[in-house]
């Protein structure tokens, strides 16, 4: 079997070690306290997770180490212990070839640092495409809405200039009314007036013609 198949089965179980309520707060907290986003709803992903694993199998040290004394505890896994018997019993195991505690507690902080490493990898990775990705549309998002926001007000300001012209339309309309109604009064004033004066003297004529001799 692979480094890298032994590692994924050490690692990955289908049915995960149970860790108490109180060990799983306190990874929670440190988790808070570096910053690491905590999302409860969030599930591992096969890609990352071999990703990492990758990462460990290549910066894996020389001789019985964390990952060693690891596979260990998987293979007591089985066994009807409890968790400290297991964890001792491992350990045993691991002082035959030649390990310590603080040579298996190193070396598991030298996997945590490959972990944090590979973490400032994608952090960094992580932040190009929130750029590309995310912030680039959202100025383009924030340049839509002030595009919008100005041809609302353009809009806004027509609809005032169409209402004030409605306004100025209804001023001349009645100015037209009102100026054509004076005008054919005077119209009709002045032929009442004509035929008034033209009747006279028509009458005038008329009445020369039959009274007077020639």
């Amino acid at each position: 079997m692979s480094m890298f198949k032994r590692l994924k089965s050490v690692f990955i179980v289908e049915d995960e070690d149970y860790v108490p309520t109180e060990i799983a707060e306190d990874e929670s907290k440190e988790k808070k306290e570096a910053n690491i986003p905590v999302n409860e709803n969030a599930k591992a992903s096969d890609k990352f997770v071999n990703s990492l694993l990758r990462a460990i199998e290549s910066n894996n040290l020389e001789g019985f180490d964390y990952l060693e004394y690891k596979q260990s505890l998987k293979s007591l896994s089985s066994m009807d212990m409890d968790e400290s018997t297991r964890f001792n019993s491992a350990f045993a195991m691991a002082k035959t070839m030649g390990a310590d505690k603080k040579a298996l507690m190193d070396s598991a902080m030298h996997y945590l640092k490959v972990l944090e490493n590979e973490k400032g990898k994608f952090n960094d990775a992580y932040e190009k495409q929130q750029q590309k990705q995310v912030i680039a549309r959202q100025d383009k998002l924030t340049a839509l809405e002030s595009s919008i926001s100005k041809k609302e007000a353009q809009i806004k300001k027509l609809q005032e200039e169409i209402k004030q012209s409605k306004k100025e339309l209804e001023i001349r309309k009645n100015e037209i009314s009102e100026a054509s109604e004076k005008v054919a009064r005077t119209r009709d004033q002045f032929y009442a007036s004509f035929s008034k004066v033209a009747d006279q003297i028509t009458a005038d004529v008329d009445r020369m013609k039959k009274y007077l001799n020639s």
